[in-house]
């Protein structure tokens, strides 16, 4: 395996006993090698059905803070959609790897990167874990799967009022909504490894059909979010405002007049 992947943003290796993987995030950030990365090891895992489960962690106490803003600043606009395309189809991908994907989102996820985890089977975490979907202060709009995946899992009075408020979720919506499926505390930290022990019990076929059978009940919404995230998220943010924010200049940012005008003048027919 060492030789068929070499990674420099993940850390990957084998729990044999549960014929698992477990793969770690090093970089709280995401940025543009991780998001390469994460493409390269589920195209391998997808060809390598005699993995049972995934185990997606990090090396840190935080999960992740969301997407490396200060590196996809340099990239023109375009670019950056299509960065955010790219993670958007790699999280819909996970819910079709025949692997069952267990997530340790330990104290922190935020942004992207809990938008990352709406691909995992089973989402856990520490108590007190800050999670949120930020976007809207950092001047984007969700659009890796977390308006029309988020969706799909939890009830959309959780979705609407986790996005426009942009706060900490509360651990009692995180388990109530289902969005976390357990917490642990300092004395259970290997219950990542009791759920792949669990799955491992299981016989293979039956697992990989009933998620796929699991994954019929949704498909045809995020299918759909894959078009109408971005539709209506790059509008708003070819403006620039998230990077003007970056940079500290958040009374600088676009009026909605701005906007209606670019609107028009995308709209009207070029001589």
């Amino acid at each position: 395996m060492a030789n068929l992947l070499s990674f420099k943003a993940l850390e990957l290796y084998p729990l044999k006993k549960y014929q698992s993987l477990i793969l770690e995030l090093k970089n709280p950030l995401i940025n543009l090698n991780t998001i390469n990365e994460l493409e390269k090891f589920f195209n391998w895992v997808c060809n390598h059905i005699e993995v049972n489960s995934i185990l997606i962690t990090s090396k840190t106490g935080c999960f992740s803070r969301g997407l490396d803003l200060k590196e996809f600043k340099k990239l023109p606009q375009q670019d950056f959609e299509k960065v955010l395309n790219k993670f958007q189809v790699l999280i819909f991908s996970m819910f079709f790897l025949p692997q069952t994907i267990v997530m340790d989102l330990k104290e922190e996820t935020t942004g992207a990167g809990a938008e990352f985890a709406l691909g995992a089977d089973f989402r856990i975490s520490r108590k007190g874990i800050k999670m949120n979907f930020d976007h809207l202060k950092k001047g984007l709009v969700p659009t890796c799967g977390g308006v029309g995946f988020l969706e799909s899992i939890v009830s959309q009075s959780f979705v609407r009022k986790w996005i426009l408020s942009a706060a900490n979720i509360s651990e009692s919506d995180l388990l109530g909504s289902g969005l976390i499926h357990e917490f642990y505390d300092e004395t259970g930290q290997n219950l990542g490894h009791q759920y792949l022990k669990r799955i491992n019990e299981q016989p293979p076929i039956p697992r990989i059909q009933a998620k796929r059978s699991l994954l019929e009940s949704f498909l045809p919404r995020i299918e759909r979010a894959l078009s109408f995230e971005s539709k209506f998220a790059f509008a708003g943010m070819s403006l620039g405002d998230w990077k003007k924010i970056l940079d500290g200049n958040k009374g600088k940012v676009s009026s909605p007049r701005d906007l209606s005008k670019l609107l028009k003048f995308k709209e009207s027919p070029r001589q």
